[in-house]
Parts: structure tokens; sequence; C-alpha cells
């Protein structure tokens, strides 16, 4: 299967998970980020991405949130990797905070 056709798929994808938001009458709740694309590099070395993306977001504020739950989860998941343990997830639920 080709890139483009890859694409075309994703795409169909994105379109399915707005039909399914709507199904369910939730487009008012839901909070949706989707970017799916591939990094190709041309002759010399430069990157370039082909991208695909869908967003359902109100307010600048949900866009900060979301980045932040990006941000947030991706280095718990680059610490678990790298065995590096997360105090705040050592530390839920405990009631105990770290400050910055």
């Amino acid at each position: 299967m080709n890139k483009d056709g890859f694409l075309l798929e994703v795409q169909r994808l994105a379109f399915e998970m707005e039909k399914l938001i709507d199904k369910y009458g939730l487009r008012d709740q839901v909070i949706n980020l989707m970017v799916t694309g591939l990094i190709e590099k041309d002759e010399e070395g430069t990157s370039k991405m082909k991208a695909l993306y869908s967003y359902s977001l109100d307010s600048v504020e949900e866009l900060e949130d979301v980045i932040d739950f990006i941000y947030d989860t991706w280095v718990a998941e680059e610490n678990e990797k790298n065995d590096e343990p997360d105090l705040d997830n050592l530390l839920d639920g405990t009631g105990i905070e770290l400050e910055d």
C-alpha cells in the first residue's frame, strides 16, 4: 500500500470519529485532537511532514490543557522507558505534592 493510500485511510477514520461523536450526541463535551502524518527527508536531508489533522476544541484554555496532557504523558512514558521513576505518580493519592 502506498503512502497516499495510508493517509486517505487515516482521513476516513477521522471522519468516522466525527460521526461517532455525533451519534452519541457528545459534540459539546468531547475534546478531540488528532495529528497523523509521515515524515520524509529530501535529498538534502531536510525533513518534510505530510499530515492530516482534526480537532474539536472550544478555547485556547482547552488547547493548552490538551498540550499539557500530551507533554506530561509523553514525558512519563519516556521516563518509564529510561527506568526513571515518575515521583508524581509514586506520590499519587498520598496527599503529598512536589513543588516546582
